[in-house]
């Protein structure tokens, strides 16, 4: 049992069901009911090189996007990056060391396209904690993304979808609403 807590506290779900032969999803249930779970989250730390941070802030400024979800009365904060060339998003991927890539339909006459996504409040916030300084055009729903994670860092534990979480994301979906976000220049 103690080897059980100890590899689930260093490894997380994902690498403790592979090594047992599990699912994700079991091995976490399993730790539900064994109380391995510690809130609040401590944020991730990512070691990513100057040159990388640029290039994902790019990306994301381009390809990505920032968002959360609800579900089942839970909130989901993710960073998702959609391209065709599933090498540059296989890139990602490497470059930050987690997140899955998903591949979304093709059909005669469209090419694939590759997902890159990241969730979890942990992960999201210390993703974005590196590239907020390098981030342009998606500056502003990061700082808000950035709000939201310090919220729920500060929550005793892993609650429903509030109010305040429903204004966060209300706040979000301003950022990506169409029509023009600065007023119209004089000629």
């Amino acid at each position: 049992m103690a080897t059980i807590k100890n590899r689930y506290a260093k490894d997380g779900p994902a690498k403790l069901a592979l090594s047992l032969g599990r699912t994700r999803y079991g091995v976490s249930d399993k730790a539900s009911r064994m109380e391995l779970y510690r809130w609040p989250f401590k944020p991730l730390d990512y070691d990513i090189s100057q040159l990388d941070l640029g290039y994902l802030a790019g990306i994301i400024d381009g390809e990505g996007s920032i968002f959360m979800r609800t579900n089942q009365g839970y909130c989901r904060l993710e960073i998702s990056i959609s391209n065709t060339d599933r090498q540059m998003v296989e890139r990602i991927r490497t470059i930050i060391g987690q997140g899955y890539i998903r591949r979304k339909g093709a059909t005669r006459i469209r090419r694939p396209v590759y997902e890159f996504v990241l969730g979890g409040v942990a992960r999201v916030y210390g993703l974005l904690r590196v590239l907020e300084p390098h981030l342009t055009t998606k500056r502003s729903v990061a700082l808000i993304a950035l709000e939201y994670c310090e919220w729920r860092f500060k929550q005793k534990e892993n609650s429903q979808v509030s109010d305040v979480a429903l204004s966060f994301q209300t706040r979000m979906r301003a950022y990506y609403t169409k029509g023009p976000r600065h007023p119209k220049r004089l000629t």
